[in-house]
């Protein structure tokens, strides 16, 4: 599946990609942007791309993400939605949250100080679904927001 991390403004993804027991890749983008939308996901590549796509036009149906989980942040605020693509509120413990099959190596971490990239990095040592190299986005850089904040 994936860790994906968010801490202080910055989301931090792994890279790694697998079907059943093979490695499909290392190198998988799993924080998709536009000017205006960062969006991650955890789970099938399909369904995140799929539903990447719905977020940008949310007048089409909505893909079937059975079992995928998302985020995706704007200028307003940070989000989750779960596989029906019903938006909430991302919930953060004292200022960051994490999801994916690494969810409570990084939270763990990040309960100790680390950041979100540090906490992904420990992931990729002890998740066996987690791996490659750690992709980061400043979001406060991304949206030219120097004081962006999500929801709290």
């Amino acid at each position: 599946m994936t860790t994906i991390a968010f801490r202080d403004g910055v989301v931090a993804s792994d890279s790694f990609m697998s079907s059943g027991n093979t490695i499909v890749s290392r190198d998988t983008k799993k924080i998709l942007c536009t000017p205006d939308l960062v969006f991650c996901f955890a789970g099938k590549y399909e369904d995140g791309i799929s539903a990447f796509k719905w977020a940008q036009d949310q007048s089409s149906a909505k893909p079937n993400c059975n079992g995928s989980a998302f985020w995706f942040f704007d200028r307003a605020g940070a989000y989750g939605m779960d596989s029906g693509l019903i938006q909430f509120p991302l919930p953060l413990i004292d200022g960051f949250a994490s999801m994916g099959t690494g969810d409570d190596i990084a939270l763990g971490a990040m309960a100790y100080g680390a950041s979100a990239e540090e906490a992904v990095s420990i992931a990729c040592q002890l998740d066996a679904f987690t791996g490659g190299h750690v992709v980061t986005l400043d979001l406060r850089q991304h949206f030219l927001l120097p004081d962006w904040r999500p929801h709290e």
